[in-house]
């Protein structure tokens, strides 16, 4: 099992173990999903990030989302909906 660190502004860190993703052989016909923090230029860092794994390794684009808040976590339902449309997601920042 692994561990991640976890770095939270508002509580002390704390190391979350969990069973890590197991990694795929091929990114070929990976859907990705995009997580948009909302951040100026995100969604452009997102676009040319998903142009480039497409052009590269053959994924395809799944469902791209835009936090409603850039200071808050993304919403749970959010969260299940790029589980269940999405073999992997990035979270993207911008500026």
């Amino acid at each position: 099992m692994g561990v991640v660190k976890v770095w939270d502004p508002t509580v002390r860190a704390a190391e979350i173990p969990h069973e890590l993703a197991a990694r795929p052989t091929s990114l070929r016909g990976i859907r990705v999903g995009l997580l948009d923090n909302g951040k100026t230029n995100s969604d452009r860092l997102l676009a040319d990030l998903a142009r480039w794994l497409a052009d590269t390794y053959g994924t395809t684009t799944g469902t791209v989302l835009v936090k409603p808040s850039i200071s808050s976590v993304a919403p749970p339902e959010q969260i299940a909906e790029l589980v269940r449309t999405s073999d992997v997601v990035i979270a993207g920042v911008g500026d």
